[in-house]
């Protein structure tokens, strides 16, 4: 019978920790009391919503889906990066990412997105570089793309729309 309990106490444990869904996490919300600007975000989870598909040398850090009534170029997904030395640095001036967009019908489509680069050392030699898409130009298509691919530099990402977050995201802050 102990052992029936333990075999039992397993599987539930087993069974709690599987994920079906790909669900981002820590989605919050802030309201600027003095602007009154609204910000959304939530973080895109590492390995399955967003990865880093190519590289030569980093390693993906986090990747944020965030949208604001700051900026009509939002919303925008922040991919973050680490690796010893820089790998985008001389690509900073570039201004548009190419950028593959998957439809839930499995349409696609093949375009360019506005893009800003920031880099910064941690120490050392370790360093974070930043890659900003912004997706204000396809924000109503939102709702119906089930991931895309972006190509900055050596760098290639994939990005998998959690729908759930994201139209949380664009509904609080609609311009």
């Amino acid at each position: 019978m102990r052992k029936l309990i333990s075999i039992a106490i397993l599987s539930l444990g087993i069974i709690s920790n599987i994920t079906f869904v790909n669900a981002g996490e820590k989605y919050t919300e802030e309201t600027d009391r003095f602007k009154g600007t609204k910000t959304a975000k939530y973080n895109a989870k590492l390995s399955s919503e967003c990865k880093l598909t190519k590289s030569l040398k980093s390693r993906l850090g986090y990747c944020l889906f965030f949208h604001s009534t700051e900026s009509a170029k939002n919303p925008s997904m922040m991919i973050g990066t680490t690796a010893k030395g820089w790998e985008l640095l001389s690509y900073q001036s570039n201004s548009f990412a190419p950028t593959i967009i998957i439809y839930d019908n499995g349409k696609e489509d093949i375009t360019k997105l506005p893009v800003k680069y920031n880099g910064d050392v941690l120490s050392g030699a370790t360093v974070v570089e930043t890659v900003i898409i912004e997706m204000g130009e396809i924000k109503d298509k939102l709702k119906n793309i089930s991931k895309m691919e972006f190509q900055f530099g050596s760098a290639e990402y994939l990005w998998i729309n959690d729908k759930e977050l994201t139209n949380k995201v664009l509904n609080y802050v609609e311009l």
